[in-house]
C-alpha cells in the first residue's frame, strides 16, 4: 500500500496542540551579590573549591557553574537597579566560559572521551544565551555592550560544543541545532510583532542556518548507519509547529515584516519535507521486511512491529504473507476486541471511518477493493 509524504505529515501531527514556545530558563539562586561586603568571602570560597578539584571534567563543570552564578548575580543587579556591577560580572562570566573551554580542549588533546562533557556544555551555554538575551532587553543602554559581548562568548561556547558533539553523536547535535533554531524562531515572532523588521530578518536567517545545519547532521548520522527515524519524527513535529506559529504571525505583522516571516516559513518547510522523506523511507523498509514473513492467520503476524501510522499500523495476514494494514481492515467487533483488548464503540468506529476516508483520499486507495468496513 502506497505511503504518501502528506499522510505521514498529517499522522505525525494529529496529537500536536498549541504553538511553539521557548521555555523560560532558570538560573541558580544569586546568593551573595557584589553589593555585599560578604561577596569577597564568597568568591574566595569558589577559588578554594576549584583548587581542590583535580579532575579536569569536574573543573570544566565547576567553571560553567560559576559562569551561571555570575549571570544570576547580574540579573539580580539589574532587578535592584544597580547596572554599575554588570560589566565586571560579564567579564568574569567570559573568563569562566574560557576556562571551561580550556579544560575541555585539554581533555580532547589527551584523547579522553568528552562526548558527555560537551553535551553538558552545550546545554548550559544554551541556557546562558537565553538568559542573557532576556537581560539585554532590561538593562540600560550603558550596560548593553557588556551583555552583548557575553552573549557572543556563550554563542561561541555553544557552537564549539555542538561541533565537537557532532563528531561522535551527529544525531544529538542535530537535535540541539533544532532546539536552538526554535529559540531563534520565538525571537523572530516577537521582533516581527514589535515591528523590529531588521532584527526579525537577521533572526530568520539564523533560524534557517540552524535548520540547514540540523539537516546536514541528520544526513551525516544516516551516513554512519544510525537509525534517524526518531530524530526525523522530532524534527517533523517541531517544524510543523513552527509553520503553524509563523503562519499566524504572518497574518498579524506589518507588510515590511512579512518577508522575514516568509523566509522562516520556507526554512521550516524545507526541514519538514526532509524529515518526512526520511520517515517515509524508514516506513517502506519496515513494511518490506514484514512482508517477507509467511503466515496462515493474523496471530502469526502479531509479534511484528508495524509503523505507528494510520493505514499501516496493524499486523495482518493476507494471502499467506504478513502485511501492515489498518484497524479498519479488521472484519468485525469481535476480532477488534480480541486483537486490541478494547470495545469498538460507535465513537471509535466513527473515528476509524473518518481516518480511513482521509487516508484513502490522500493516497488514492480504492476502498471497494483494498479495505473492509468494520461490522459492529
Amino acid at each position: 500500500m502506497k505511503i504518501d509524504k502528506i499522510l505521514i505529515t498529517v499522522i505525525l501531527t494529529l496529537s500536536i496542540i498549541g504553538v511553539a514556545v521557548v521555555a523560560q530558563e532558570e538560573l541558580p539562586r544569586a546568593g551573595t551579590t557584589p553589593d555585599s561586603w560578604l561577596y569577597g568571602l564568597d568568591r574566595a570560597w569558589e577559588r578554594i573549591r576549584m583548587f581542590f578539584t583535580f579532575n579536569r571534567a569536574d573543573k570544566a563543570k565547576l567553571h560553567l557553574q560559576f559562569a551561571g552564578e555570575r549571570l544570576a548575580e547580574a540579573n539580580e543587579m539589574v532587578r535592584r537597579g544597580k547596572p554599575e556591577f554588570i560589566q565586571d560580572l560579564m567579564k568574569e562570566h567570559e573568563a569562566e566560559i574560557n576556562q571551561t573551554e580550556n579544560e575541555v580542549e585539554g581533555l580532547r588533546v589527551l584523547g579522553r572521551n568528552i562526548t558527555a562533557l560537551v553535551e553538558h556544555v552545550s546545554n548550559v551555554t544554551y541556557k546562558h544565551i537565553l538568559v542573557l538575551e532576556e537581560v539585554l532587553e532590561k538593562v540600560p543602554e550603558q550596560a548593553k555592550p557588556a551583555i552583548a559581548k557575553a552573549i557572543n562568548v556563550s554563542l561561541k561556547g555553544h557552537e564549539t560544543a555542538i561541533i565537537r558533539l557532532s563528531e561522535n553523536l551527529p544525531e544529538k547535535a542535530a537535535e540541539f541545532r533544532m532546539r536552538f533554531a526554535e529559540s531563534r524562531l520565538e525571537k523572530v515572532r516577537v521582533k516581527a510583532l514589535e515591528g523590529k523588521v531588521e532584527e526579525a530578518e537577521e533572526l530568520a536567517e539564523e533560524y534557517e542556518e540552524e535548520i540547514n545545519k540540523s539537516i546536514n547532521l541528520t544526513e551525516k548520522a544516516e551516513g554512519l548507519g544510525r537509525n534517524v527515524t526518531l530524530l526525523a519524527e522530532h524534527v517533523c513535529n517541531m517544524t510543523y509547529k513552527h509553520i503553524l506559529v509563523l503562519e499566524r504571525v504572518l497574518a498579524n505583522v506589518s507588510e515590511q515584516a512579512k518577508p522575514a516571516i516568509e523566509h522562516a516559513i520556507n526554512a521550516s518547510m524545507k526541514g519538514h519535507e526532509n524529515c518526512a522523506e526520511k520517515i517515509k523511507e524508514r516506513i517502506g523498509q519496515i513494511i518490506s521486511e514484514i512482508r517477507k514473513t509467511n503466515c496462515t492467520v493474523n496471530a502469526d503476524c502479531a509479534h511484528l512491529g508495524c509503523p505507528r501510522v494510520w493505514g499501516n499500523d496493524t499486523t495482518l495476514c493476507h494471502e499467506g504473507k504478513c502485511k501492515c494494514g489498518a484497524k479498519w481492515e479488521i472484519v468485525n467487533a469481535t476480532e477488534w476486541r480480541e486483537r486490541f483488548n478494547e470495545t469498538l464503540t460507535p465513537k471509535v468506529q466513527r473515528t476509524v471511518e473518518r481516518i480511513r476516508e482521509m487516508y484513502e483520499s490522500t493516497v488514492g486507495v480504492n476502498s471497494s477493493s483494498s479495505t473492509v468496513r468494520i461490522n459492529s
